[in-house]
């Protein structure tokens, strides 16, 4: 599901009984946002997508800060989805 609220964007994702929320903000640039949330709705935690420095990355349009996000999802579906052998 996309919603369109003001200057965010958000994709939410469900894995299991988490749901992964990928926003994008506007503020001094455009940054990209994760929040995960229980399956009450509680949010369990909420970070920005960071850069090598650990600094919040921005991005100079909503067209790249999308494109990261998306990359992102896939990388967080993607290791959900792998089983880790004992």
């Amino acid at each position: 599901m996309d919603l369109v609220t003001d200057d965010i964007l958000i994709k939410e994702v469900s894995l299991g009984e988490v749901k992964i929320e990928l926003s994008v903000h506007e503020k001094n640039g455009w940054s990209v946002w994760l929040t995960a949330r229980d399956k009450e709705n509680r949010r369990i935690w909420r970070t920005p997508s960071t850069d090598e420095t650990g600094n919040v990355k921005l991005y100079t349009s909503v067209h790249e800060a999308m494109q990261d996000a998306h990359h992102q999802l896939n990388n967080i579906i993607s290791v959900s989805e792998k089983r880790f052998v004992q």
